[in-house]
């Protein structure tokens, strides 16, 4: 008898990462990383506020590279809550996380989040997509800033 071994992400929410950047510099590139590393599912949507137009290139570059990336970009800075809820808009994720962009992840992060009570330290905020009719009702999360 052969057992099938399923990962995590099989059966568990994919995440949306929300990211908003404006003029972030170097810290944006370090913070898309640590996400990129993560081992679960997820899409990563960058939100361009108004960035420089290498860095906009650069980063629609990563997305045609890589199918997990989207971006929203040529609205102007609409600021940081607009920028979120854009983000959110565009996400298709069961939960939505908000991470600064100055922030990196650290290994296994979104698996933890998404452990009902799980304690973690970064900046970053959880939160049920409501436009996803299959979502959870509730998600439980202690996360420290």
């Amino acid at each position: 008898m052969v057992l099938k071994k399923y990962k995590i992400e099989n059966v568990a929410p994919k995440v949306s990462v929300i990211v908003v950047s404006y003029f972030t510099g170097p810290l944006l590139d370090r913070a898309i990383q640590s996400i990129l590393e993560q081992d679960v599912s997820f899409e990563l949507i960058v939100v361009d506020n108004g960035n420089a137009g290498s860095v906009t290139a650069t980063l629609y570059d990563l997305a045609r590279k890589d199918g997990r990336v989207r971006i929203c970009s040529g609205h102007g800075n609409i600021g940081f809550a607009g920028g979120c809820n854009l983000g959110a808009r565009h996400a298709s994720g069961e939960l939505l996380f908000f991470l600064n962009p100055d922030t990196q992840l650290p290994p296994y992060a979104l698996r933890d989040l998404r452990r009902e009570g799980k304690t973690v330290n970064i900046r970053g905020y959880l939160a049920q997509n409501s436009s996803i009719p299959t979502a959870a009702n509730s998600v439980v999360l202690d996360v420290t800033f």
